[in-house]
C-alpha cells in the first residue's frame, strides 16, 4: 500500500507514512487562530524555547510556559471525549451511542478548569492556556464575528459535527491572578453550529476550507462592552466525540468594524525549488485597512523577497532550488489603533528530478532531554488516522539525552523500520543518514506519502516526587492541614503544581508557603521551587471540614508519583 502526499499550506509542516502500521489512532487537531485564542497566541506564535527572548512576539507567554513549557508544544491538543460544556446535554439520535463518560444517561459534571475543559492530553490538571495572567487581547465588535479553527494537525471536515461559542456576562471583571469560572460566563452558547458532512454547504455560516485545513465559523455576538473572555468548542459526531475547547480574550471597543487578517497563498500548497507564489490578505476583515508581510526561514532570509510589503496583494519570492525548511509568512493588518496578525508556514521543497525521497520537515529545534523521557513520531494520515514510530518510544539515557545526540538516536530507531520515512540529512548518494547534530536532521519520505502533518513526541521521564496530604489537627468545623513534596529522584526538581480536591464540600479558608487557585492548585513559590535530590518542602492550610472528619484526598501533579 503506497500513499501520495500534495502540497499544503500549513501552520505546522511536513507529513510522511510508514507502509507497515505499528500503531494507531484517530486524532483531530486544532485551535481558533483568529481572533487568536491562547493556545495561538503561547504556542502557534510564541513558542516555549522563545519564552524570555527577544524572538517572543508575546512576552507575557513566558509566565504561562513557567513550570508548564513542555505542555506548550502540544497547543493543538488541548481535547476531550465527550460532548462538552452544553447543559442540558442534548438527546442522541440513532445510530450514535454516547461517549463512556455519558453511559447510562448520566450528564458528566462540568470540567474544572475552563479552557483545556480539564484536557486528557494533560490530565485533567491545569494547562498553560488556564494560568491566570494579563493575556494578549484581540479588538472585537459586536455582531457578526468569523471565528478561524486551523485544523492542519488532523484535518477532519468529515466527521466534524458542531461549534459552540460562550461568552461572559455583561458584569465580568477580568482580574489577572482569578482563574475564569463558568459562573463567569452566560449559561447557553451565544452561537451554536451544526455541520452537515454530506450537505457541506447547508449551513452559511460554516466555511469548510478544504484545501487550507480550516473552518471559517461566523457568530453575532451580543454586546459587550470592555474586556470579556470566549470559550469556545469544535466537536467531532459520535465516531470519535473528540472535542477541541480554547479561550479567546477580547476587548470590545467603540463602533466600527472589527479587524481580522487573513492569508490566502496561491497557488496553494508547498513551495518547490525557485519560483514564486501571490500573497493575498484582500479576506482580510476591516475598513481602511493598510498591510504589512514579513517573510522568515529556517535557512537564509536573504533568499526570500516580498514585493511590495506594505500592499493588500504581493508575491513573494524565493531563488535558491536547492533550499529546504519552513518559511514563515506574517501578515499584520491595521486600522487606527487596532491591528490583526495572521502566521503561516510553507513548506520549501528542493527541486529535484531523481532523489526517491521527499523533505517533510526539519526533525526539531535544539533543545536538550533528560534521562528517562520518552520520544517517537506521530504523524496524521489524510484520513485521520495516527501513526506512531517507533510504536514504543525511545527511552533517553544520560548518554544520548545532549541536544546533537538524542536526535541522532531517534532518527536511528526510525530508519531501522525499513519503511518509508527516514530521518537525517539527505546525502549525494540519495541517502538519507543520521547525523550527531542538534538541528541538521530532517525527516523525509518516499514520494508514496500521504498524511496531514508530523509532530515530535517528548513524553517527561515518570516524577521523581512523592506528594503526600497529611491533616494536621482538627477542631468541630474546622481543620489545619499540608502537603509535603518529596524529591525521591537523582536530579533537582525545579518548579511545581500539585492539584487535590475535594468530594465532602471542605472549603480551605488560608494557604501558605504557595500560591493557590481554583478547587485546589497550588504552585511553588520563588523561593522553595528546587527540591534537591532527598529533600523536601511543604505547604500549609486551614480550612472548613465538610464532614465530620477530615477528607484525605489524593493528591496529583507532575511531581507526584
Amino acid at each position: 500500500m503506497s500513499y501520495r502526499t500534495t502540497g499544503r499550506l500549513l501552520i505546522t509542516a511536513g507529513a510522511f507514512f510508514l507502509s507497515t502500521f505499528l500503531s494507531t489512532g484517530t486524532f483531530g487537531h486544532g485551535l481558533i487562530e483568529s481572533p487568536s485564542a491562547r493556545n495561538h497566541f503561547c504556542g502557534v506564535i510564541t513558542k516555549p524555547n522563545e519564552a524570555g527572548t527577544p524572538q517572543a512576539q508575546y512576552p507575557v507567554c513566558a509566565q504561562a510556559f513557567e513550570n508548564l513549557g513542555t505542555q506548550g508544544y502540544n497547543f493543538m491538543s488541548v481535547l476531550t471525549h465527550h460532548r462538552g460544556r452544553l447543559r442540558p446535554l442534548p438527546p442522541l439520535s440513532p445510530p450514535q451511542t454516547p461517549p463512556a463518560n455519558e453511559a447510562g444517561g448520566v450528564t458528566p459534571p462540568l470540567a474544572q478548569h475552563v479552557c483545556s475543559y480539564d484536557s486528557e492530553s494533560f490530565d485533567g490538571n491545569p494547562t498553560v492556556w488556564d494560568q491566570p495572567i494579563d493575556w494578549p487581547t484581540n479588538n472585537l465588535q459586536a455582531g457578526r464575528n468569523r471565528f478561524t479553527w486551523n485544523i492542519s494537525w488532523g484535518p477532519h471536515f468529515s466527521d466534524t459535527q458542531e461549534f459552540h461559542y460562550w461568552i461572559t456576562k455583561p458584569g465580568f471583571q477580568f482580574t489577572v491572578g482569578t482563574p475564569l469560572a463558568w459562573s463567569d460566563f452566560e449559561a447557553q452558547p451565544f452561537c451554536q453550529l451544526a455541520f452537515d458532512r454530506e450537505n457541506p454547504g447547508a449551513n452559511p455560516d460554516i466555511v469548510a476550507r478544504v484545501d487550507d485545513a480550516k473552518f471559517d465559523t461566523f457568530c453575532d455576538v451580543p454586546q459587550r462592552s470592555g474586556r470579556h473572555v470566549i470559550y469556545a468548542e469544535w466537536g467531532r459526531n459520535y465516531f470519535t466525540w473528540e472535542r477541541f475547547h480554547g479561550c479567546v480574550d477580547v476587548v470590545f471597543g467603540g463602533g466600527g468594524t472589527p479587524i481580522d487578517a487573513d492569508i490566502s497563498v496561491q497557488p496553494a500548497g508547498a513551495l518547490s525549488g525557485a519560483g514564486s507564489v501571490v500573497l493575498d490578505a484582500s479576506g482580510s476583515i476591516g475598513n481602511n485597512l493598510t498591510y504589512s508581510w514579513q517573510v522568515q526561514s529556517q535557512t537564509t532570509d536573504a533568499q526570500y523577497t516580498i514585493a511590495d510589503p506594505g500592499a493588500a496583494i504581493s508575491t513573494l519570492s524565493f531563488t535558491d532550488p536547492s533550499a529546504a525548511g519552513s518559511v514563515t509568512v506574517a501578515l499584520t493588518v491595521s486600522a487606527g489603533a487596532q491591528s490583526s496578525v495572521e502566521t503561516a508556514v510553507l513548506e520549501h521543497l528542493p527541486q529535484t528530478a531523481t532523489s526517491a525521497w521527499v523533505f517533510e520537515q526539519v526533525l526539531t529545534e535544539a533543545r536538550t532531554l533528560s534521562a528517562g523521557d520518552r520520544v517517537n513520531i506521530r504523524l496524521v494520515l489524510g484520513d485521520g488516522t495516527d501513526v506512531f514510530l517507533p510504536a514504543t518510544p525511545l527511552v533517553i539515557t544520560a548518554a544520548n539525552s545532549a541536544a546533537d545526540a538524542w536526535p541522532a538516536a531517534l532518527a536511528q530507531a526510525v530508519n531501522a523500520l525499513d519503511g518509508e520515512v527516514r530521518i537525517g540529512v539527505l546525502n549525494s548518494a540519495d541517502q538519507v543518514v543520521p547525523a550527531p547534530s542538534a538541528t541538521a536532521n530532517n525527516v523525509y519520505s518516499k514520494v508514496t506519502a500521504d498524511v496531514a502533518s508530523v509532530f515530535l513526541q517528548v513524553e517527561p521521564a515518570p516524577a521523581p516526587g512523592n506528594c503526600a496530604y497529611e491533616v494536621v489537627s482538627e477542631w468541630n468545623t474546622g481543620f489545619s492541614g499540608k502537603i509535603v513534596i518529596s524529591n525521591t529522584g537523582t536530579t533537582a526538581i525545579e518548579g511545581w503544581t500539585v492539584n487535590w480536591n475535594y468530594s465532602d464540600g471542605t472549603v480551605l479558608t488560608e494557604v501558605w508557603n504557595a500560591q493557590s487557585s481554583g478547587s485546589y492548585t497550588a504552585t511553588n513559590l520563588s523561593w522553595n521551587a528546587t527540591i534537591a535530590p532527598g529533600a523536601s518542602v511543604e505547604f500549609g492550610f486551614n480550612g472548613t471540614k465538610g464532614g465530620a472528619t477530615a477528607e484525605l484526598p489524593a493528591v496529583t501533579g507532575s511531581v507526584c508519583q
